[in-house]
């Protein structure tokens, strides 16, 4: 794995991870919640897909400098400058967990080919999701809107890298688990979560916050294409209720891809098929 810098302006700059050959498809891989990008996909099933993985840190994570302005608009502005040192038009995008959010901002600007959301976070703001929300999440909702400085001081105080990782492993069953706490993977997990909200706890309260407030977009004007890949057997709260059914509804131009049988690890259990959907 190599890094890539790109300038943003003359205070910051923004990092991505890299893996497959550099002559392959490339895709920008939107990690999850609190992780830098140096958790994504094996360099053998990205070679096999001809795939060249752009792994982001999200400002403030990893070797991407914090952006106190941090704003939706502000990642996909972002995102256009590393577009135009690639001399790229438009851009495939694999969002995983809350990555999906920033992934549908840059749908909605236009600035995507394909978009593939792995067992990604829900629009929690509409009243028809919200409604089959977990009532945790339902309140942590709420309160963002509320009273974001006492959830903020909450984390602060509470919060590790280490216990971070419990809680998402305490919302798994079966193959997710297993994964999960699998010597060489839990290794890596951790090492982005240190990357991520270990580096940086600002940088992980404003995705939060972001992520779980208003988009300021609507889902039904999207155009770009969108493939949602959901597993029946995932148990997180904070992905989507309902796997991804009303999010289809709202758009028909959105595909659901469902499997009742895998979990919230599925973009490591079907990721094969998930980078050759890139080439569908």
């Amino acid at each position: 794995m190599r890094n890539y810098q790109v300038n943003i302006n003359k205070d910051r700059s923004l990092n991505l991870w890299v893996k497959g050959s550099e002559n392959s498809l490339p895709v920008l891989f939107i990690p999850g919640a609190g992780m830098s990008g140096e958790l994504s996909l094996s360099e053998d099933v990205l070679r096999e897909a001809n795939i060249c993985l752009y792994s982001i840190d999200r400002p403030g994570f990893g070797l991407s400098d914090f952006d106190a302005n941090k704003t939706l608009d502000t990642f996909c502005d972002d995102i256009q400058v590393f577009m135009k040192s690639l001399k790229l038009p438009a851009l495939n995008a694999l969002a995983f967990s809350q990555g999906a959010v920033f992934a549908y901002a840059l749908a909605n600007r236009g600035m995507l080919s394909k978009c593939v959301i792995v067992a990604g976070q829900d629009d929690f703001n509409f009243p028809e999701t919200n409604a089959l929300l977990d009532g945790s999440v339902q309140g942590l909702v709420q309160n963002i809107h509320d009273d974001f400085s006492g959830i903020a001081d909450y984390f602060k105080n509470n919060v590790t890298p280490e216990s971070f990782y419990e809680m998402i492993v305490q919302m798994s069953e079966g193959r997710d688990r297993a994964l999960y706490e699998s010597h060489d993977f839990k290794t890596e997990f951790l090492e982005a979560l240190r990357g991520g909200i270990g580096h940086s706890m600002e940088a992980y309260l404003q995705d939060l916050k972001l992520c779980m407030s208003p988009w300021g977009f609507n889902i039904e004007d999207i155009h770009s294409e969108v493939e949602l890949w959901y597993g029946g057997l995932d148990r997180s709260t904070v992905h989507s209720p309902d796997f991804g059914t009303t999010l289809a509804i709202r758009n028909p131009r959105f595909k659901r891809v469902y499997f009742p049988e895998e979990g919230g690890s599925i973009l490591w259990s079907k990721a094969k098929e998930i980078l050759l959907s890139f080439k569908s």
